[in-house]
């Protein structure tokens, strides 16, 4: 992937050289559907640059248009992001196609170039109607702890913000699995999410915030303006609160609010690298930007390790136990860490169960990942429900999610239904291993939840 850096940085130059002799083209009165070169993936021989046509542009200078209203260094005003907008610059070649003359332009277009595939893909998958367009989205977002090499999705502003890359792989700006990933969070959010809490509840926690940002709120690039009272978690006096050199048992109630919160992040993590992979065919892509974590988040496995992974986690044991700490923050990092975990081997099941259903089904596996797409998406509004419904009754198993994904598939088939009931069996571990598939009715376990 690195190979394509010092293709950019040659084309930039030489976009730079023919700048200073001949002036940079006007391009604020650009509009409609423009050609421009871009960083474009593919999953065999990763990015290379190309000429795309950018549609629905209002104005190319700024890469404004039908898919992204951009903002730089933005801040938060009355939960919406507030701030001027980049401004691009190109280079007008002898036919009549764009070339971007500095770093920043050419991700700019990347990412408009993404967000216009990507809505090209909710519209394919049943997700058309879920976001509005254009989508806000933050470049050189600046947050308080100094935050590098990261993207962002927040639900109170319904917007990306990515923060400043300073790594010599891949900027994430230009990687289509990682905002892509962003992305999906945006239908997580809104088909899941959005309105969950009761907001007579005192205690809740901030499950509408996908990610954190409380950081983000104390910014001096990136303030809220408005009360940010809204998304902080508040805690009541039986919960955990911070240590003063004793430790604090949690609450029984208090640890169910916290497994709620952090199974819901793990869910939301794990579909959202399906949604990377869905969109670029690479089960890497995040290793692309960020080569540290392919150990933790790539999607490769083989088949024996599957049930192990999952049986392994123990997230619900590790959330429940009465457990001491000496401030909430330990306990937060410890189940964040955990929620990743657990989001990743949701991924790779549901890779390895997409690739299972393509030749099942003797189909295309590039097509196969758009239908399991499809189902991912009629999933969420049945699981949303399904959670409310069993919220009650104690922690919600795992498990139960892969028993929502076979509903909503029509047609599941003999293998289909196998290869998810082998998941939930062995890891709830049932010695009941049944399964039956059709058009109208599916099984994956006797056992009772």
């Amino acid at each position: 992937m690195k190979r394509v850096l010092p293709k950019i940085t040659a084309v930039v130059l030489l976009a730079m050289a023919v700048t200073a002799c001949s002036g940079q083209e006007e391009t604020s009165q650009v509009s409609g559907s423009v050609e421009v070169l871009s960083p474009v993936n593919d999953s065999k021989s990763g990015y290379t640059l190309k000429f795309i046509e950018l549609s629905g542009l209002d104005n190319l200078r700024e890469v404004s248009g039908r898919f992204v209203r951009f903002f730089i260094s933005p801040r938060i005003l009355d939960n919406r992001l507030n701030g001027p907008s980049p401004q691009g610059r190109f280079i007008k070649n002898s036919e009549g196609k764009y070339v971007p003359a500095n770093e920043q332009s050419q991700q700019l277009v990347a990412i408009y170039s993404h967000m216009q595939n990507l809505a090209k893909l909710d519209e394919a998958v049943g997700a058309g109607g879920v976001n509005h367009w254009p989508r806000d989205i933050g470049v050189a977002v600046r947050e308080s702890s100094g935050l590098t090499n990261n993207a962002l999705y927040d639900g109170t502003t319904d917007s990306i913000l990515i923060v400043p890359y300073t790594k010599e792989n891949l900027p994430i700006a230009v990687n289509g699995g990682i905002l892509a990933h962003e992305h999906f969070h945006s239908l997580f959010f809104k088909l899941v999410m959005k309105g969950f809490d009761d907001p007579s509840d005192n205690n809740q926690t901030d499950t509408g915030s996908i990610h954190d940002r409380n950081g983000f709120m104390k910014a001096a690039g990136i303030v809220e303006e408005a009360s940010d009272a809204a998304v902080n978690p508040r805690v009541d006096d039986g919960g955990l609160k911070k240590g003063h050199g004793r430790a604090v048992v949690i609450s029984e109630k208090l640890v169910k609010r916290y497994y709620n919160r952090y199974f819901h992040r793990a869910l939301n993590e794990g579909l959202a690298d399906v949604w990377g992979w869905v969109y670029t065919g690479d089960p890497d892509f995040i290793a692309s930007s960020l080569p540290a974590f392919k150990g933790l988040r790539t999607l490769n496995v083989a088949d024996y390790e599957v049930v192990s992974l999952v049986k392994a986690e123990r997230f619900r044991d590790f959330s429940a136990a009465y457990v001491n700490y000496r401030d909430r923050s330990q306990y937060e990092d410890d189940m964040r860490d955990k929620s990743y975990r657990l989001g990743t081997q949701y991924s790779r099941l549901l890779k390895l169960f997409t690739e299972t259903a393509a030749d099942a089904r003797n189909v295309d596996h590039q097509e196969m990942r758009k239908e399991v797409a499809k189902w991912i998406v009629a999933a969420l509004p049945v699981y949303r429900q399904d959670f409310i419904d069993t919220d009650s009754q104690g922690y919600y198993p795992p498990t139960r999610f892969l028993s929502v994904l076979a509903s909503v598939i029509p047609d599941l088939n003999q293998k289909e239904c196998e290869f998810l009931a082998e998941v939930v069996n062995s890891t709830e571990e049932n010695t009941a291993k049944t399964c039956v598939a059709s058009a109208k009715r599916y099984d994956l376990t006797e056992a009772k939840k």
